[in-house]
C-alpha cells in the first residue's frame, strides 16, 4: 500500500456511560478509497466528528501527514486539507448554489472573484452547472447530496470524507453518486467512505474496516470482510451471505 496520508491511532470517544468510539486505529494510503461499515450506533460518525475536529477525542491522535491535527477545531483541520460532508443536509438557505460553495472557497482564498472561480470549478465537478444559480434549498436530496461534497472540494482537500453519500437517494439516483466517488478518486484524493448501500461500498472501496459497538472488528480487502464470521453475526447477517 502507498504511504500513509493519514493516521488515526487509539482513538476514544466517551459520552457519560457510553464509550462511542472504542481505541479505533487505521491508516488511509494516498489516492485510497477506504470504506467503513457497521450497524446504526457503531460509532462510524462519531470516529469521523472525531478526525475531521467536530469533536475532541478523549484519548488517541490523529495525523495528516507528520502532522498531529488531534483535538484541532474543524476549521483548522480545513486548513490542513481535510473535509468532510454530513449526513444531514444544511445547505445556506437564501443563498444559489455557487454562493454554498463559495463559503468553502474562502479557506482558499480572501479575494471574491478567486473564491467564485474555485466554487464555479467545484460545482462542475459535482455536476450541477445546470443549477449553480438556483437557490440551494430548491435542489432534490441527491443534488444536496453533490452540494455538499461540492462545498467540501471548495475547501482544496487531499482528504475527504464522505458521510453517508447516498443516505435518502432515490435508487435511481445512486448510480450518479458512486460515478462521482470514482471521479474524486481519479481526481487524487485520499477518501473515507461510510455507507449502508453494500453495492455502493464494494463498488469503491479499495479496502474496508468494519466496526461495531465503538471498535473495529474486522479490516482488509472487501471480499475477506464481507466474509469474516463476527462481520456477518453483528453487520450483514445470515440472509446477506445467503442471498
Amino acid at each position: 500500500m502507498s504511504a500513509a496520508v493519514m493516521r488515526v491511532d487509539a482513538v476514544r470517544k466517551r459520552f457519560g456511560g457510553l464509550v462511542a468510539v472504542n481505541d479505533v486505529s487505521f491508516t488511509l494510503g494516498a489516492g485510497e478509497v477506504l470504506g467503513v461499515v457497521g450497524p446504526n450506533g457503531a460509532g462510524k460518525s462519531t470516529l469521523f466528528d472525531l478526525v475531521s475536529g467536530v469533536r475532541r477525542p478523549d484519548a488517541g491522535t490523529v495525523h495528516v501527514g507528520e502532522r498531529d491535527i488531534s483535538g484541532l477545531p474543524a476549521h483548522r483541520v480545513a486548513r490542513v486539507g481535510l473535509a468532510r460532508t454530513f449526513q444531514k443536509l444544511r445547505p445556506l438557505a437564501g443563498l444559489s448554489v455557487t454562493d454554498n460553495v463559495m463559503v468553502g472557497a474562502y479557506c482558499q482564498t480572501r479575494r471574491k472573484a478567486r473564491a467564485r472561480s474555485i466554487a464555479a470549478e467545484c460545482v462542475e465537478a459535482v455536476g450541477l452547472t445546470h443549477k449553480a444559480n438556483e437557490d440551494a434549498d430548491r435542489l432534490s436530496t441527491g443534488q444536496r447530496k453533490r452540494l455538499e461534497v461540492a462545498r467540501a472540494l471548495a475547501t482544496g482537500p487531499r482528504i475527504l470524507l464522505l458521510d453517508e453519500i447516498t443516505a435518502g437517494v432515490d435508487p435511481s439516483g445512486v448510480p450518479l453518486l458512486i460515478e462521482l466517488i470514482h471521479k474524486l478518486a481519479r481526481m487524487d484524493l485520499s477518501i473515507v467512505v461510510i455507507e449502508h448501500r453494500m453495492r455502493v461500498i464494494l463498488d469503491v472501496s479499495h479496502r474496508l474496516l468494519a466496526m461495531h459497538l465503538g471498535t473495529v472488528i474486522a479490516e482488509g480487502d472487501p471480499a475477506t470482510v464481507m466474509r469474516d464470521p463476527t462481520v456477518i453475526e453483528r453487520y450483514l447477517g445470515r440472509s446477506y451471505v445467503d442471498s
